[in-house]
């Protein structure tokens, strides 16, 4: 009976008879040890954002202000307080459900803390992994974007914070006034959603540089970025009008033009390549 059935087939097997998984599984594995030492920082970061803070002290006779363990004024805390003060409108209290919503809601921020300030390093990680496959001037192109790159994405996060996101507050809990509701906004929900589109607006910021590397890689043709404006631009107002919330226009307005303003930073960029 035992020859009627096929013994259980061994995954090498498998991967000897598709080269191209071989090759697949070899790739995600380099991915993975290249960005192991990105991750091990984010995680060092979060844990020191989340624990730490500044406190002044006396060196030499002098005030300075050094990081210390810290749990009420830590880095992730101070920021909190920040967004708290300059977001929350008006009339509408912020509530805690539970301690583990607070811990995680502290926990978040450190986070989004961390991954901003090693943005730029989680990008040299990539570049580093793509760069055996480009050739030289490709290389040359994507260790140029390194640095741009990396304001654009902090602009984004920066433009979202302070244009974006006030008057979509504002513009929503309009709708519980009018319906003469009490407004409460949970922690876990105002921290979630201010990050959340933060760096949502943070990645989309980053479209003149997709537009120039796609360009140099001979991903599109000479002209095209010129030639499908219209299209980008129903694009964008399509795109603004999902990750804006509000569902008045005014944000999806505040975030297309400058959507359509860096579109054409890239196509002048992308046709001097």
């Amino acid at each position: 009976m035992s020859g009627l059935f096929p013994k259980t087939v061994p995954h090498s097997f498998f991967l000897k008879a598709r080269p191209d998984l071989l090759f697949m599984f070899d790739e995600l594995k380099n991915l993975a040890q290249n960005l192991l030492s990105w991750l091990v920082f984010l995680l060092a970061l979060t844990v020191f954002f989340f624990a730490f803070g500044l406190e002044q002290v006396l060196v030499f006779g002098k005030e300075i202000f050094l990081p210390f363990p810290t749990t009420a004024h830590s880095f992730a805390v101070t920021l909190f307080e920040y967004t708290k003060a300059t977001l929350i409108p008006d009339g509408v209290e912020l509530i805690v459900i539970s301690p583990l919503t607070a811990f995680l809601a502290q926990m978040k921020v450190a986070l989004f803390l961390s991954f901003i300030v090693s943005f730029p390093f989680l990008l040299y990680k990539l570049i580093g992994f793509i760069r055996p496959a480009l050739y030289t001037h490709e290389r040359r192109a994507s260790f140029a974007v390194l640095t741009p790159t990396t304001l654009l994405f902090v602009g984004g996060v920066l433009f979202s914070y302070f244009v974006i996101i006030p008057p979509t507050f504002r513009i929503l809990y309009l709708y519980a006034t009018s319906l003469g509701a009490t407004s409460f906004f949970g922690i876990g929900e105002f921290v979630a959603l201010v990050f959340a589109l933060s760096f949502t607006v943070g990645l989309v910021f980053l479209l003149p540089v997709f537009m120039y590397l796609a360009s140099v890689l001979g991903l599109v043709e000479k002209g095209f970025w010129r030639e499908n404006w219209r299209y980008a631009f129903f694009s964008f107002l399509v795109l603004s009008a999902i990750i804006t919330p509000d569902g008045s226009g005014i944000s999806m307005t505040l975030l297309t033009i400058p959507l359509i303003t860096l579109y054409g930073v890239g196509t002048i960029i992308s046709s001097n390549k």
